[in-house]
């Protein structure tokens, strides 16, 4: 999450950061594993400290993207304390060299760069 001060009321402002993918490593060839990492997968923004329950998204699909292919590469759960979510998955075999996208859920995509051997 990130703050502000608003020097005009003296109040506080926050708001809630956007969910965000990552990954590691960000280049790799056909059948190499990667880790992928979402953040911020909240179920709510409790960026005013008001009394609700915050809970870990359920259920997200890491999806893999190139060119026009889109490959659903497992299902993740966001912790409940963290809100974050990690997973191993492996490149597609049949992916091109060049630029991909990994997301998870509605979180911002990472992008990777896929080498062929």
């Amino acid at each position: 999450m990130s703050e502000s001060f608003d020097s005009t009321t003296s109040e506080m402002n926050a708001a809630c950061a956007a969910p965000l993918t990552l990954v590691d490593p960000r280049t790799a060839a056909p059948g190499e594993e990667i880790r992928v990492t979402a953040k911020y997968m909240a179920n709510e923004c409790n960026d005013t400290g008001r009394d609700i329950e915050v809970d870990g998204l359920k259920n997200q699909h890491v999806v893999w993207t190139q060119g026009a292919a889109e490959i659903e590469l497992a299902v993740v759960d966001a912790d409940d304390e963290t809100y974050e979510a990690s997973t191993t998955v492996t490149v597609p075999l049949d992916a091109g060299d060049g630029p991909a996208e990994i997301a998870v859920g509605r979180a911002e995509p990472a992008e990777l760069t896929v080498r062929a051997e």
